[in-house]
């Protein structure tokens, strides 16, 4: 072998250690490298527990499928949810606290039960784990209650998980001051699919 022959072959050699180098640098980190990442995240957005949430949600179940607008206020573990649905058919508002729950919706309708879920059936005909909800919209599961499926994004945030029947996936995440919060999710489970799209965030 020639010694140009030799130089070019080293110098490819080298070439083919440099990029094997580099893919490894730009390489996904792995689980145990975004475990810190998600700690950190899951901690702060933890502490929000008051917000106001103007945006749209897609309906499908076997029986329906529609859009509203959704206008959410959360105050602690009071909230009030108001559902308006377009070309004029309705708008339906439920409010809940630990005490008690009700939807209010057109024609003077009045509707109370046990649970948000079942006020939900009743005025809607289709209904999610409202308290699941709270969570899930932050990206976070629902504390002490049993998950599969858990996954993470390369940002160290919840990307998708089964809880409670469900399953949630988080489709797209927008800063929101100095947090990162989901924008658009996607539920499906109990024979119903939710879209839901945030336009605005308010904390």
């Amino acid at each position: 072998m020639s010694v140009s022959s030799l130089r070019h072959l080293c110098s490819c050699s080298l070439f083919v250690i440099l990029l094997g180098g580099c893919a490894q640098l730009t390489e996904k980190p792995g689980k145990q490298q975004l475990a810190p990442l998600w700690q950190d995240h899951r901690q702060q957005v933890a502490r929000i527990s008051s917000w106001d949430i103007d945006g749209r949600i897609g309906i499908k179940t076997a029986k329906q499928s529609g859009t509203a607008s959704l206008f959410w206020q959360q105050q602690g573990r009071d909230f009030e949810m108001r559902i308006v649905a377009p070309l004029g058919q309705g708008t339906y508002i439920l409010t809940g606290s630990p005490e008690v729950v009700q939807m209010a919706g057109p024609d003077e309708l009045l509707l109370t039960a046990n649970t948000a879920e079942e006020l939900m059936m009743q005025g809607l005909g289709w209904s999610v784990n409202l308290q699941g909800l709270r969570y899930w919209v932050r990206g976070l599961p629902q504390p002490d209650i049993a998950f599969n499926s858990l996954e993470l994004d390369d940002e160290g945030r919840l990307d998708s998980i089964e809880q409670s029947g469900f399953n949630i996936d988080i489709q797209r995440y927008v800063e929101v001051g100095s947090q990162v919060l989901p924008e658009k999710i996607v539920i499906s489970g109990r024979d119903v699919q939710l879209k839901l799209i945030i336009k605005n965030w308010q904390l």
